[in-house]
């Protein structure tokens, strides 16, 4: 039940948590509650800011466990084809890091070392920028096709198109890889 801002009734999480919103506290200036792990039973206190809608009432330790359900010894592999090299796992400046393999189509399997917290997001993909935010999934994707300055329409070539490598050799630094008018009589010029 709330009352204004103020909750009086203490909240069971689904995970089987408890915010004990009944013995809210004020200290400093700040209000803090305390709340019971749903997995260990552990009982802190935390800042009452803290318990927003997407709040699980998980103590750290139950939360990293849940979240890490990979083998530490062998490397996952997600489904873009992307690996997490768990079992080089090591610490940088007081930070877990894991080294990662994009498995994206542009950076031909670069390899970076990001934060293993990082790892814990559902939308974790494992690709590099370059990979991630290519074509269609970049926020300023224009369709793939861009007006020359003579005068030509120039359209963006996946790798695996069969016209990529032809492209590349004629405009090698050119981002747009095709001129339209080499796409006409291209068999695929309709994918």
């Amino acid at each position: 039940m709330v009352q204004g801002k103020k909750r009086i009734n203490d909240e069971h999480l689904s995970n089987g948590s408890i915010i004990f919103w009944s013995r809210r506290f004020a200290e400093d200036g700040r209000y803090y509650v305390p709340v019971r792990c749903g997995d260990c039973g552990e009982e802190r206190v935390i800042n009452a800011v803290g318990a927003q809608p997407d709040f699980t009432g998980l103590c750290p330790d139950c939360a990293h466990f849940r979240r890490r359900k990979v083998s530490l010894t062998i490397p996952q592999t997600l489904p873009n084809g992307s690996i997490i090299y768990w079992n080089e796992e090591h610490i940088e400046d007081g930070t877990r890091m894991v080294p990662v393999r994009c498995g994206g189509l542009f950076c031909g399997g670069s390899i970076r070392v990001v934060p293993v917290y990082t790892t814990y997001a559902e939308n974790f993909t494992g690709q590099c920028r370059q990979c991630a935010h290519a074509y269609d999934r970049s926020g300023t994707w224009t369709g793939g096709r861009k007006k020359s300055r003579a005068g030509y329409i120039l359209v963006k070539l996946p790798p695996n198109h069969p016209f990529f490598i032809a492209a590349l050799l004629q405009a090698p630094t050119s981002s747009y890889d095709s001129a339209s008018w080499e796409l006409i009589a291209s068999p695929s010029a309709s994918q």
